[in-house]
C-alpha cells in the first residue's frame, strides 16, 4: 500500500465518520417532551417498573432499561405516529414505555422476554395486539433506528 492510498483511505474514513455524526445529530435529537399529564414522576415510575422487571430476570442486564428509555425518549420527541397521544394519556404513556422495554430486550439481549410474559407483567391491562401495534408505530416513527449510539 502506498502513502497516497493510505492518505486517500484516511480521508474516506473521516468523511464517513463525519457523515454518520451529522446524520445522528439531525435524527436522534431528544427534547423535553414532558407535559402536565406525563411529567417527570410518571417517567420515573416507569423507569422504576422497568428496573423491577429486569431485576426479576437474572439473564437481563440493567443497561437494557437505559436503552428502553432511549427508545421511548426518541419516540416521544419525534412527534410522529401516536407519540402525541402517549403524552396526553398516562395509560398510553405506560404502554409506550412497556413496548420500549420489550423492544430493547429483543434488540440487545441474548435471551428474549416473550410478548406473553410482557402481557402477564402488565396484569392484562394491555393486550398482545396493543404492544405489537405500538412496536410498529415506534419503529416507523424512529425510521427503524431502534439501536442506540453514544450520541443519544
Amino acid at each position: 500500500m502506498t502513502y497516497e492510498t493510505i492518505e486517500d483511505n484516511h480521508i474516506d474514513i473521516l468523511d464517513r465518520i463525519n457523515a454518520m455524526r451529522s446524520h445522528e445529530e439531525k435524527n436522534n435529537r431528544c427534547q423535553n417532551y414532558l407535559t402536565s399529564i406525563v411529567d417527570a414522576s410518571c417517567r420515573k415510575a416507569m423507569v422504576d417498573w422497568c428496573f423491577i422487571v429486569v431485576d426479576s430476570f437474572s439473564a437481563l442486564n440493567r443497561e437494557t432499561v437505559g436503552i428502553a428509555m432511549s427508545i421511548l425518549d426518541r419516540y416521544l420527541s419525534s412527534g410522529k405516529g401516536k407519540s402525541a397521544e402517549a403524552l396526553q394519556n398516562e395509560q398510553a404513556f405506560q404502554l409506550a414505555a412497556i413496548t420500549s422495554l420489550y423492544m430493547a430486550v429483543k434488540i440487545h439481549e441474548s435471551v428474549q422476554l416473550g410478548i406473553d410474559m410482557i402481557v402477564k407483567l402488565c396484569r392484562g391491562l394491555y393486550k398482545r395486539s396493543h404492544i405489537t401495534a405500538l412496536e410498529q408505530d415506534i419503529l416507523h416513527s424512529l425510521e427503524w433506528r431502534g439501536g442506540v449510539s453514544s450520541t443519544t
